[in-house]
């Protein structure tokens, strides 16, 4: 082996690149957010670099063990468990009295099959001690505790065994919660970050834990699962007591109804560094107020009509994203609303340099996949409610750099190729994200956009990456059908392109609007075809 090797920096770098880590989830809500695991193939990659010499030995350990899911990995390390059926099988509760079914047999779980001892430590702590985040999610596997071991077995009390861990993620309401009082009883002062969806109540030692670290905590993230008007007040009192001293938080996202018991806007002035902020049901602040360190806020109320008031009533002249939902239980939002609350947006980040805006209704998924025709959409002459380009122009001469316009309202448009071109000459050199209501079906009026409009488009965005929006090859004729197409992009999934309404069309058609559709806009990706024209009417 060469003698530049010798230099431990430049192994941990040369691991380090190898070590490509998926990108973690921007949505707080998301159990995967702030979490960066490796996938299973640069897993095999840093294993046969850590194998083909010893000086990348130590390097490749750190990366494999920088995130762990769970605490199985580390205990079998130790030979301290074992995967094991329970040793009798049951029947389910409606076949209790027929003896005539055939028992159940439990599947096999991760068992705890002997107590830890002082021995342990060293091995355990040679991988441990590497471990930077811990996430017990929907892919962890908790471990079990054995039939023969008390319920409250000794495991190493005192010792500390994460010193280094940074990242804590719990997103289980059920199960053993033996593994995370386990680590949060052994883990050192580097713990920073701290997010459950949790039952506050249930899950005490988590709580306690936010609050004897409150001081040192950059990032805080909360779901109740309970969601009980005795646990939402005994929450709400939790976190006025924490967030007082939160001095360091960074990011702080609730997803708790406990808003009469604890108005955050009135907290936020003493959070000097707070950047980040998510809240459900919020309500507006005693008094209005500006919150400059504020770069990125998501609200999600229930009732679109709560939301102005708010944003009548704070100031953000540092926000860079906004992202707003609602749910909507009738079949259309109203317009003026949404007049209102475009108007609530503009006044609240003012002077904020905003590069993203996203609004959304979660009626839209309630109702994803569901067929509906052309035919179907009104006419823009008998719709009281549409929203069309005037509708924006607030918006496009106040942020300019606006990159991401992501708007999922539930409302009818009426857009043709002149609005998509001057959207593109106000927009166009930032724009990175375009979605104007795809999984809402337009009007069906003759202002609409065509691909002579989309090609107008594409020369003004060279940058564009997401488009969702409607559009004919031909302008449409009351006497001729025409071929209306919707292209959309959710999520991390590939644009996609679908066939919209009852005129027969050739699968070979759309594919090779969706060539010719790659082509115009290159940074789009991939555009794949719904389907064959009984799959075209699924969700896009």
């Amino acid at each position: 082996m060469h003698r530049l090797f010798r230099i431990q920096e430049l192994v941990d770098n040369i691991a380090q690149c190898l070590a490509v880590r998926d990108s973690f989830s921007t949505d707080p809500r998301d159990t995967h957010y702030r979490i960066h695991p490796l996938s299973t193939n640069v897993k095999k990659d840093v294993k046969n670099l850590g194998q083909a010499g010893r000086v990348f030995r130590r390097s490749c350990l750190n990366e494999l063990w920088y995130h762990q899911d769970g605490i199985v990995q580390l205990l079998f390390m130790v030979s301290a468990v074992d995967f094991v059926a329970p040793a009798h099988p049951y029947r389910r509760s409606a076949d209790r009295y027929n003896t005539g079914t055939r028992p159940q047999f439990p599947r096999p779980q991760w068992t705890l099959i002997r107590s830890l001892q002082s021995k342990d430590i060293p091995a355990i702590l040679f991988y441990s001690s590497r471990i930077r985040q811990l996430s017990f999610t929907s892919t962890a596997r908790l471990v079990r505790l054995g039939q023969l071991l008390p319920p409250e077995v000794p495991l190493l009390s005192g010792s500390i065994l994460f010193p280094q861990l940074r990242v804590l993620t719990w997103m289980f309401n059920n199960g053993a919660a033996w593994n995370l009082d386990f680590v949060l009883d052994r883990t050192g002062g580097s713990l920073t970050e701290m997010a459950g969806a949790i039952s506050a109540d249930q899950r005490p030692r988590f709580m306690a834990t936010i609050k004897e670290r409150r001081g040192q905590l950059s990032h805080i993230s909360f779901q109740d699962w309970q969601c009980e008007q005795f646990t939402s007040k005994a929450t709400g009192h939790f976190f006025r007591d924490v967030l007082r001293d939160a001095k360091d938080l960074r990011e702080l996202h609730l997803d708790a109804d406990f808003q009469r018991y604890l108005n955050v806007w009135d907290v936020i002035p003493q959070m000097p560094c707070l950047s980040m902020l998510s809240l459900v049901n919020t309500a507006a602040p005693v008094s209005p107020a500006s919150y400059p360190t504020l770069t990125a806020v998501t609200i999600n109320n229930d009732d679109v009509h709560s939301l102005s008031p708010i944003l009548n009533n704070v100031s953000f002249p540092s926000l860079r994203e906004l992202k707003i939902g609602f749910t909507e239980h009738f079949h259309m939002v109203v317009v003026p609303a949404v007049h209102t609350l475009f108007s609530s947006i503009a006044s609240a980040c003012a002077n904020a340099p905003l590069t993203s805006l996203t609004i959304s209704s979660d009626y839209s998924n309630i109702f994803d996949g569901v067929v509906r025709y052309i035919a179907d959409a009104p006419d823009a002459g008998t719709i009281p409610q549409c929203l069309r380009l005037d509708d924006l122009r607030q918006l496009m001469k106040q942020f300019r750099k606006l990159e991401v316009l992501d708007l999922s309202l539930q409302c009818y448009w009426v857009l043709g190729d002149s609005g998509i071109e001057e959207i593109g000459r106000i927009w166009g050199d930032n724009l990175k994200t375009l979605r104007l209501d795809p999984k809402r079906l337009w009007s069906a009026s003759t202002e609409c956009i065509t691909l002579q409009g989309l090609e107008h488009f594409a020369m003004f965005c060279p940058r564009l990456s997401t488009l969702g929006v409607h559009f004919v090859d031909n302008p449409p004729v009351r006497t001729i059908p025409s071929v209306h197409m919707r292209l959309d992009r959710s999520w991390n999934r590939a644009s996609r392109l679908s066939y919209v309404g009852s005129t027969p069309l050739d699968p070979f058609t759309v594919k090779d609007m969706a060539r010719y559709l790659m082509g115009l806009f290159p940074r789009l990706g991939v555009v794949e075809p719904e389907g064959t024209e009984s799959e075209m009417w699924g969700s896009v």
